[in-house]
């Protein structure tokens, strides 16, 4: 069995608001400048445009959190699609064109996306759990369009299961022929979901899918609610292995390195072991000096990029395993260190993703 996860980064369409880089030093300059000029009581015509032009270069033009609008044959106008919207039937030659179109969103460059189909069909896994994928229209299209042109054979169950959030980001469970889904668990109001399923031989593997927020703004918030989460996560952990569950798989974006304190509930203080640290664990290395450097908090030795994704084992399953590894192909080394990706991979803007896929294969009698 093997199995893989992938914060995909959305596959056609991605919310803007996904896209933005973390504050660089020019924005910290720009709302600066902002704040000084808007406490000013009186302001001369140059302030006022300097005003404008600053809210322009902060984003402060897109005020609408309404992800969608509705486009109509009428005077070229746009309506906000809500709640109240009347039921509406499909376009014809009588009723003219009236659809709906996404506000927040911006298309995802085509070499993006076939490299993120590259890097599953390179893999290949039979159970492929995605992170942020944008809704289930979508990730269909992928399956049975973008996947089979990689000489991959579209995957015959595919699940979305959306989030409590308004930009795209929801977990997606992929299956081959012969897995059977057999329960979904939610857990409230946490990024956390956990399927149930079944394999060709009849085993049951739980995998807890989970897609925590990274350390960009609002660092020791963030860090407060992972160790929640992952306090949460280590004694749902026990809990089954105490029901004599002993498959257990807890994958996905934890947004910080293993030593973090806020990982340290499930990662320290449980016996759930670490893909990465299995003697199979294989990946391309980093080239040059950096292939025998090992810097803090990355994978491991020559494999210096921050370590955020994770795929993590009960003792039973670590035993099993055959071979694991790392795909980062699809990546982009923008800065040090460097290493191999696909030839067709230019810049930053046609990478997969910014994050690698986790894989390992676990023998199932």
């Amino acid at each position: 069995m093997k199995i893989a996860s992938y914060n995909i980064e959305n596959l056609f369409h991605r919310d803007r608001n996904l896209s933005k880089a973390e504050l660089k030093y020019s924005h910290k300059k720009w709302i600066n400048e902002l704040d000084s000029l808007i406490s000013q009581t009186k302001k001369s015509n140059a302030e006022i445009r300097r005003i404008r032009e600053l809210a322009f270069l902060l984003g402060f033009e897109n005020i609408t959190q309404r992800p969608y609008a509705i486009l109509q044959k009428k005077a070229g106008n746009l309506y906000l699609k809500g709640y109240d919207l009347e039921e509406k039937t499909k376009a014809t030659l009588i009723n003219n064109y009236e659809g709906w179109i996404a506000l927040q969103t911006k298309p995802i460059p085509l070499p993006a996306i076939h490299h993120k189909a590259k890097v599953i069909s390179e893999i290949n896994p039979d159970i492929l759990i995605l992170q942020e994928v944008e809704d289930r229209a979508s990730l269909e299209e992928f399956n049975n369009t973008i996947l089979p042109t990689f000489d991959c054979d579209p995957y015959t169950q595919i699940h979305v299961i959306q989030n409590s959030d308004k930009n795209g980001m929801e977990i997606a469970l992929l299956l081959r022929e012969g897995y059977e889904l057999c329960n979904i668990k939610t857990h409230y109001l946490k990024p956390i979901l956990e399927f149930k399923i079944m394999s060709p031989s009849q085993n049951i593997i739980r995998v807890i899918a989970v897609h925590f927020k990274s350390n960009i703004q609002n660092k020791d918030v963030v860090d407060e609610c992972r160790a929640h989460l992952t306090t949460y996560l280590a004694n749902r952990f026990k809990t089954l292995l105490k029901n004599d569950e002993t498959n257990i798989i807890i994958t996905g974006t934890f947004g910080a390195p293993s030593y973090c304190y806020s990982n340290a509930p499930l990662m320290q203080d449980t016996k759930i072991k670490d893909i990465t640290k299995h003697l199979s664990f294989e990946v391309i290395l980093d080239e040059g000096e950096d292939q025998n450097y090992h810097r803090i908090g990355a994978y491991r030795k020559g494999v210096n990029i921050k370590q955020q994704d994770y795929m993590l084992l009960s003792p039973s399953l670590f035993n099993k395993l055959k071979d694991s590894g790392l795909n980062r192909k699809g990546v982009w080394p923008e800065n040090r260190p460097k290493w191999r990706y696909y030839s067709t991979l230019k810049n930053k803007i046609q990478e997969a993703s910014s994050h690698p896929m986790v894989w390992g294969n676990v023998e199932l009698l």
